[in-house]
């Protein structure tokens, strides 16, 4: 191994994987370190990813619902003013026949 500079780190004695990773000479432990590490990097990505998968399919199911919810609005809308306009011709028919009316 070439002469590298050196950094302290300080762990706690007591803690069982600390202990563990002593037991392995340097290099070993700058492999388990460095898996760790890695590892440690991927799974935090796919986390925020499942999280943001998460998310979307959240706002998805929102935005799906709020449409059907604008469309039935709509469709009560366009109800209403049918009825609305068929009630005018009706009124204008009954208003019609009572001025012929003697």
């Amino acid at each position: 191994m070439e002469e590298d500079e050196l950094t302290e780190l300080f762990l706690p004695v007591n803690n069982k994987f600390v202990k563990e990773l002593l037991l392995f000479p340097q290099e070993k432990q700058l492999q388990i370190i460095k898996l760790g590490l890695a590892t440690f990097t991927y799974s935090s990505q796919k986390f925020k990813t499942v999280i943001d998968g998460e998310k979307e399919d959240i706002v998805d199911k929102l935005t799906t619902t709020h449409q059907k919810e604008v469309d039935e609005l709509k469709k009560l809308q366009s109800n209403l003013k049918h009825q609305i306009q068929q009630l005018k011709r009706e009124n204008k028919q009954r208003k019609t026949y009572y001025k012929r009316k003697p």
